[in-house]
C-alpha cells in the first residue's frame, strides 16, 4: 500500500510541475547591438571570425539629420555588399576564419557610425 501512495506522490507532484511551467512565457535572447564609429575611410572597424563559427553579421549606418554630409559606408569581406548608404543596413554571413569583414566610414574627412550585431549561428 505504501507503494501505492508513493507512486501517485510522486505522480501528483509532476503534474503540479508540469502546470507551473506550462504558463511561463518563452523569452528570447537578442545578440547585443554594439555601438561603432569611423573617423574617416582609413579608420576601420574590423570584426575577426577566430574560430571559423558561422556568423550573420548586421552593419546599421546612422543617417544624421544635423548635417549635409553623413558619409556612407565601405564594407569588406561581406558577400557582394561592398556599400551602404547613410541610414542603410547590410547583412554579411561568414565563416571565414582568415578573412574578416571590416567596415569604414567612405569619406576621407567625414565620420560615419551605427552599430552592428553579431549572432552565431
Amino acid at each position: 500500500m505504501n507503494k501505492i501512495i508513493f507512486f501517485f506522490f510522486i505522480a501528483f507532484s509532476l503534474c503540479l510541475l508540469k502546470s507551473a511551467y506550462a504558463d511561463q512565457p518563452v523569452v528570447a535572447v537578442m545578440p547585443a547591438s554594439i555601438s561603432w564609429i569611423s573617423k574617416n575611410s582609413t579608420d576601420e572597424v574590423t570584426i575577426n571570425n577566430g574560430n571559423a563559427n558561422k556568423l550573420t553579421i548586421t552593419i546599421n549606418a546612422d543617417k544624421s539629420s544635423n548635417t549635409a554630409n553623413t558619409a556612407g559606408v565601405n564594407i569588406k569581406n561581406c558577400g557582394n555588399t561592398t556599400h551602404i548608404d547613410a541610414g542603410s543596413s547590410a547583412v554579411c554571413t561568414t565563416n571565414d576564419a582568415s578573412n574578416p569583414v571590416s567596415f569604414s566610414s567612405d569619406s576621407q574627412i567625414y565620420k560615419a557610425s551605427g552599430t552592428y550585431v553579431i549572432k552565431q549561428d
